[in-house]
């Protein structure tokens, strides 16, 4: 039969111990952080399902950020494309104003003056930026000190390309956010251009103005038809972005219960936890009290 020891008591009785203020500090851990798992080894199912939810939740937030940046786009281009169409419907009053047979040389320079205007201020539309620096028309040209439209012969070029800017905003679903310039604004500044040139003519007759105006209506009804493309990109954003943000709350529900503390149970715990400590240092000291007295006799 193996003796016990004074020092093996001792010993049992400081492992207790050590556990019980382990348990302790644990759960102190647990309570000041709000985490129920604080390393892996404490859950390693839930840790692993923990690390593809929050890769989920991030992943999905960059969705977000890219349905925020483009609806940054599509607004600014319909705020853009709704002016041009009000430049475009006043060139066409104008020239029709030009077209009749009561307009004198005067008149018409006049309004070919204002129709000037219209023009250099649709290049001006058609200059916009989004983000400071980002062209919205201008292709993939986006950046860059060089305009879309640049001034040349007393009219604008395009300087850009017909490059589809896009941004992801699902596992598979892409968006375009961008115009190029080449598809909306060239048809209108031709028009604008061409219309203002046969007012200056000396040759123009009231018909031959009047013949201007079928290509301002052309460009009114390619700029309305974007702008109704733009509608149902922007109705799509808006479709994505609720999809995504239930998606989230759903995602943040299944993190919080894989790794968020039930704080009413934790403090229980603590209690209990706490009264087993003082419990295990009184029958310690009882335990180890008779020996030490045995000991000194």
């Amino acid at each position: 039969m193996m003796r016990v020891t004074h020092r093996m008591v001792v010993g049992s009785v400081i492992t207790g111990l050590q556990r019980n203020v382990g348990k302790l500090e644990d759960l102190q851990q647990k309570i000041g952080s709000g985490k129920r798992v604080q390393r892996p080894a404490d859950d390693p199912v839930a840790t692993a399902l923990a690390m593809r939810l929050r890769a989920q939740r991030d992943t999905n937030d960059q969705y977000l950020r890219n349905i925020a940046s483009a609806r940054s786009w599509l607004q600014i281009s319909e705020s853009t494309l709704n002016d041009l169409t009000g430049s475009l419907q006043r060139a066409r009053e104008l020239g029709l104003q030009g077209g009749t047979d009561s307009a004198s040389t005067g008149d018409r320079q006049a309004i070919a003056n204002e129709i000037d205007q219209l023009l250099r201020f649709t290049a001006q539309l058609a200059n916009s930026s989004v983000d400071v620096d980002q062209h919205v028309f201008g292709g993939f040209q986006t950046l860059g000190a060089v305009d879309p439209f640049v001034e040349s012969n007393n009219t604008f070029v395009y300087q850009g390309d017909a490059g589809v800017v896009e941004r992801q905003i699902g596992p598979d679903s892409r968006i375009q956010i961008n115009t190029p310039g080449s598809t909306v604004f060239t048809p209108a500044i031709d028009a604008l251009a061409a219309l203002r040139d046969e007012l200056n003519s000396s040759t123009a007759t009231g018909q031959s103005i009047v013949g201007k105006i079928d290509a301002l209506d052309t460009a009114i009804d390619t700029t309305l038809a974007t702008r109704t493309v733009l509608g149902s990109r922007m109705n799509r954003l808006e479709d994505a972005e609720n999809r995504l943000t239930g998606l989230q709350i759903t995602v943040e529900k299944a993190l919080s219960d894989q790794e968020d503390l039930d704080f009413a149970d934790a403090l229980t715990n603590l209690a209990l936890q706490d009264a087993a400590y003082k419990a295990s240092l009184q029958s310690g000291a009882r335990a180890i009290l008779p020996s030490l007295l045995d000991w000194l006799r």
